[in-house]
């Protein structure tokens, strides 16, 4: 999703740039609702339940089964799964605030989300938000790292597309090991940019938030449990996006004549 470049955002960034992050401190809730703070993360333990139910109920509930329907993300869980892990993630998702952040973060990503984001965005010009409520959100960009991904994904769907075009395309106008390492730069060096935008997006997402709800959020977030499960939902769906996209371009170049 591009945003587009205001003087708000550009406030908005000296903001990030001044926004001191606070001492970690994690919080959570148990099974009786006992909520508990402590400067270290919570103990972890397994979880019952059948492992193919829970990785598919922790993607349902995330939103990373509805994002990308058409792409299964399972594999990367199942050869990286972490019973001690997965239960501490599963509790936090069924939990009615990371529900809730779940379905915030899927409404923010449908089409027609875009026109309120953009005018949120102008927004920022009149209204910037607070210091605080920036590192909050800064602190949830460093954990998930979207910009990163979005780049990432990116740079498959780039190499699928010059891979397929390369039998199709006579030899002289097929690029270059230079010019692919180019473009692929050009891709990377976009990552600022996108890290600003991300920081907005992130604040029109969570807009109905209060910052001690979106601080449990990015307190999950920085945890073991949490690192491990985006990290584990970040390579699946890389993997995933990389079948997807070399089965396409195996497609693509299967539908016209090899050239020499």
């Amino acid at each position: 999703m591009k945003v587009r470049a205001t003087p708000g955002l550009i406030g908005l960034v000296a903001l990030t740039a001044s926004a001191q992050v606070e001492a970690k401190t994690y919080r959570w809730v148990n099974d009786q609702g006992i909520v508990t703070y402590s400067d270290q993360p919570p103990q972890v333990r397994p979880v019952e339940g059948e492992r193919e139910s829970l990785i598919t109920e922790a993607l349902d509930i995330s939103g990373t089964k509805k994002t990308l329907e058409a792409i299964p993300a399972h594999g990367a869980f199942r050869t990286n799964y972490d019973p001690s892990r997965m239960g501490f993630v599963i509790a936090q998702l069924r939990t009615p605030l990371f529900r809730k952040v779940a379905a915030l973060e899927v409404a923010a990503s449908e089409p027609g989300a875009k026109e309120d984001l953009e005018r949120f965005t102008m927004g920022l010009q009149g209204d910037p938000p607070k210091p605080a409520r920036v590192a909050l959100v800064q602190r949830h960009e460093a954990a998930v790292r979207s910009a990163e991904l979005q780049i990432e994904m990116g740079v498959v769907a780039f190499k699928a597309v010059t891979r397929s075009l390369e039998p199709v395309l006579p030899s002289e106008k097929r690029p270059t090991a230079r010019e692919t390492d180019t473009a692929e730069r050009t891709l990377r060096a976009q990552q600022d940019n996108l890290i600003r935008a991300a920081l907005v997006r992130w604040l029109y997402t969570f807009r109905s938030l209060t910052d001690e709800e979106l601080g449990e959020y990015v307190a999950f977030g920085e945890s073991d449990p949490g690192r491990w499960f985006v990290a584990t939902q970040r390579k699946g769906l890389l993997d995933a996006m990389r079948t997807a996209m070399d089965a396409a371009a195996r497609q693509m170049a299967a539908a016209f004549p090899a050239k020499r």
